[in-house]
Order: C-alpha cells, then structure tokens, then sequence
C-alpha cells in the first residue's frame, strides 16, 4: 500500500483512527491523505467540524482532501437524513478514492458500532449475512452494506470500545468534537446508542460495555460462519452450471434448508437484483410448485418449468430508492441493477452511436471534463432531470429524451443514466453531453453498458 485515506469527521472515533493511523502511515512508508466530508446540514457543526480536522491535518502536514455539500444534505426522494448523508459521504470518498489514487479508504468504526449494527439488523430479521456486522476489510470477506465499491475499505478499530478510543486520546492530551447529530433520536442508530442499549443492559444486570463486547463477538463467529456458507454456495452453483444457468430446484430439494436458502439468495441477486432477495421471496420461491410463476419485488418475474429449472424474465423496475447512484471507476467495471458497465482509457474517439435498447451501448467522454465534474457514476432518472445534448442547442428534458427514443415507459426506471459530478454525461443509445465532448488531444474515458 501506498496511499491511504483517512476518513475523519472530527469524532472521536475518527480523531483516535487519523492519530494512530497518522504515526502507522509515518513508520511504513505511506503516505496518509484525510478526507473530511461537510455534509452542511442545518442545525449541526460541521462546518466546524471540518475546521477542526482541516486545521489537525496541516498541524501534522498531512494531506487533505475537504468538500462541502453543495446542495445541502437534507432527507427526502424516499430517503431518510441518515441515509442521504452516508450516500453524499460515500460519493465524495469514491471522487477522491479516484482522484488521488488512494490504494483504500480507512474509517473509524467501532466496536459498539458493531453492537448498533447487529441490534439494529435483529431487528429487521437479519440472517448471518446481516448480522456478521461490520467486517475489518471489505474486501478481504463478503462485501458489507457499508463497503465502498472498487476501493477497500480497512476498520482498524472494531476491536476497541468508543470508551477505550476516547481514554486513549485523553491519556495523549488529544481533543476531538462531538456532532450534534450523534444525539438527535430521530435517528435509529442514536436511539439504539442512547435507549436501547442502555435498557437492554439494565434488563439483564449487566454493564454496557459487556453486552457491547457480547453482540461485537457474535458479529464475529457470524462473519466466519457467513463465509463458509457464501463458499458452500459458490461451490454448489458451480457444480450445477454456475450462476448464470437456470437455477435448479429440483438438485436443491435435497440440500439443507440454509444452504437451500443462500443459493436462491445468492442467484436472485444475480439475475433479478437485491430487492429480490428478501427473506418471504426465497421462501416463496423455494415452496413454488413446477409450472409456476413468482412476481418478484423490483419487476423481474420468476418461472419454474416442468424440471423444476428457474428463470426469470422481465428487467427489475429499479428506481433511485431501489438501486442507489452508484460510483464508476475511469478504468474498471461494475454491475447495476440488470447492466454491466465498463470504462477504460481509449486513443480513439467514437462518433457512431447504437439505437436505444441495442447492447452493448458505448460511447467516449473528455476524461478532463469528467475529473473536473467530479467523476463519473451511474443511477437511475430522478425528476427534472435535463441534459445538454452534443449537436443540440440548450437542454432538453429526459423524460423528452425517453419519448422521442421510444423507449417503453416500464424501462425507464431501469435505464442507466451516466453522470459526470452532479450533470448527465450520457443516455445509452443517446447522445453524449455537449460538456463532455473530447476536443482534440485530450485523453479520451470510453463506456460501454451491455445488458446482463
């Protein structure tokens, strides 16, 4: 490792993670950058938070990376607060990831963030998968709801308590800020912190800390149990033709009931997206009798035939609730709902473009222009969205783009919308934005989305 991020906010938590993993990036040769996320919401500090880790990182001559959200971060278009503000954070730690060729991003979860976690997921009727908690290294194990995508992402400190971290930085004489939001209950996760730990401890007679330290290690023989099982289903689907072939449920019937499970759960994800993979519709699907047919959650629909082979049919209704925007790498690739998205550095500048609905869809952008929008992702229309098409005067609506292109109104949700920052880049099978046009020699980003 080279290049390491640092996400800090000021906490203490995040305060015990930049000192520690300041002096570890100085003794190994690696060079730490803080990344610090203004997310500007009104009625908190962050404004002055990011002040106070601005002015710790230049204290120690680090390199700093700092955004303020512009517009403010605020709930809504089926989002709570909670939830816009990680999605905010985590698209301005993937810019930067990109940006500055950072090899991963460190945070500094917790052990009773683990605890949060587990509880809060109980509640929600989690298997091992949910309830495995946070995992040290994202991508050392199954990827966890709160990974970054393409990039790595290092918990160091899930071992220690906040208790511990805050007596560590106290005994060194180092400071740190409380947000205001880690006390708003309107906020699952604060009233978990604040009551339902808290009264869970005093039912049982035992202290906060102890019952802390019991759910982190139930998180943790989960995680371990989780893996062998997510392998047990790797192994099973690829004796059976892999994930991509029709799923037998006939070879099923006679596997244990969570291996039975994970397998279905595993292959849903794949051809009908994560709305599908709840708990009721791998039931429903496991219970389905030959020659039938099972609407799934998100669109796509399931079919068994007399051999008891499933496959579904039908794209998934995916709308930004349901599969969030999501990062693109300038060189990689990425899955999206029922698409695969590939961008790679290219010579050339591409001047044909494909008819809406003919796959693959690619085309080329000004890897200048898209750097300095803020990088490129994927997700699906929003209302009022506009674009400025190449060859075309002004901006035009998308939902006008959509009409013209007859493209049938059940797709819409479902089609990919390539941005570059907070402006639509590319419709595949459309033009590309007059903003991201290549001029001559500059360095050329193409994009090609083919159907899964």
């Amino acid at each position: 490792m080279r290049r390491l991020g640092l996400a800090v906010s000021g906490g203490s938590d995040s305060m015990a993670l930049f000192h520690l993993a300041a002096q570890w990036c100085k003794d190994n040769g690696v060079d730490a950058v803080v990344l610090c996320f203004d997310h500007a919401i009104e009625g908190e500090n962050s404004a002055e938070e990011a002040k106070f880790v601005c002015a710790a990182a230049e204290a120690l001559g680090l390199e700093l990376v700092v955004e303020r959200a512009d517009p403010p971060v605020r709930e809504g278009n089926g989002k709570s607060l909670e939830m816009a503000a990680r999605d905010a954070r985590r698209a301005f730690y993937m810019r930067a990831a990109e940006a500055h060729r950072l090899d991963a991003i460190a945070t500094g979860h917790q052990r009773d963030d683990v605890a949060e976690t587990v509880l809060l997921r109980l509640l929600r009727g989690a298997g091992a998968a949910g309830l495995s908690g946070l995992r040290p290294n994202s991508h050392a194990s199954r990827p966890d709801s709160r990974a970054l995508p393409h990039v790595p992402t290092l918990r160091p400190l899930l071992g220690f308590s906040r208790y511990e971290l805050r007596q560590w930085l106290q005994s060194r004489g180092k400071s740190w800020m409380e947000d205001v939001a880690n006390s708003n209950l309107k906020i699952p996760r604060c009233r978990m912190r604040m009551r339902g730990i808290p009264a869970l401890a005093a039912a049982m007679g035992e202290e906060e800390g102890r019952i802390v330290e019991a759910l982190a290690q139930s998180a943790a023989i989960l995680r371990e149990e989780d893996g062998l099982l997510a392998q047990l289903a790797d192994d099973w689907l690829a004796a059976h033709g892999g994930i991509d072939a029709p799923l037998s449920l006939g070879a099923l019937c006679n596997e244990p009931l969570a291996l039975a499970r994970r397998v279905v759960r595993e292959w849903l994800l794949r051809h009908a997206g994560a709305e599908a993979t709840g708990f009721e519709t791998v039931e429903a699907l496991l219970a389905m009798p030959r020659g039938g047919t099972l609407n799934l959650p998100g669109g796509a629909i399931a079919d068994i035939d007399a051999q008891g082979y499933v496959l579904t049919r039908g794209s998934p209704v995916l709308t930004r609730e349901l599969c969030p925007a999501c990062p693109l790498p300038l060189s990689g690739s990425v899955s999206w709902g029922a698409y695969a998205i590939a961008t790679s550095p290219c010579a050339t500048v591409e001047r044909t473009r494909e008819a809406p609905g003919a796959w693959p869809a690619s085309c080329t952008l000004s890897a200048r222009a898209i750097c300095a929008a803020g990088g490129l992702s994927v997700r699906g229309r929003r209302p009022g969205d506009r674009m400025r098409p190449f060859g075309i005067d002004g901006s035009r609506k998308l939902q006008d783009i959509f009409v013209d292109c007859k493209i049938d109104e059940s797709l819409r949700d479902a089609w990919p919308v390539i941005c570059a920052g907070e402006e639509i880049a590319w419709i595949p099978g459309y033009r590309i934005a007059a903003p991201f046009a290549v001029a001559d020699g500059e360095e050329v980003v193409r994009i090609e989305v083919n159907k899964l």
